[in-house]
């Protein structure tokens, strides 16, 4: 299942919103006379990229020890059962909605002990996967 965005990217566009709001401010201030001390500024820069790293670690993948796979593959395995999971919607963001729907669905199928997984279908609303155990 694809993500959209990676989270290097995701970290990147952050920072770039983070930054061009700074560079904003600072030509809106020095306009009206009020200088901005450099101090202060570098002081906001580190905490807007501090934020914006630890944000992002959070959104790192545990490992699943999943392997995901297609069902013609399967034959020789035993179909352990089917997961599904809906989307968060009080989730704001769709995109940390969706992750949490897979890792759901993984820590599912880890449950109950699978070593494949094969995805039936993803939406950004709804998941479904059959989970196999392969000996």
């Amino acid at each position: 299942m694809p993500c959209v965005l990676t989270v290097l990217e995701k970290a990147v566009i952050s920072f770039m919103r983070q930054y061009a709001i700074i560079l904003i401010f600072r030509k809106r201030w020095l306009k009206k006379g009020i200088g901005m001390n450099a101090m202060i500024m570098k002081r906001l820069c580190v905490a807007m990229v501090a934020t914006g790293l630890v944000g992002c670690s959070s959104l790192a993948n545990p490992p699943s020890g999943l392997t995901e796979t297609q069902e013609s593959l399967m034959t020789e395995c035993r179909m352990l059962g089917m997961v599904a999971e809906t989307a968060d919607a009080a989730n704001l963001s769709t995109y940390l909605a969706q992750r949490n729907m897979v890792q759901k669905i993984e820590r599912r199928a880890l449950q109950l002990r699978a070593t494949h997984i094969v995805w039936l279908h993803g939406t950004p609303d709804s998941a479904a996967a059959k989970a196999y155990r392969c000996e």
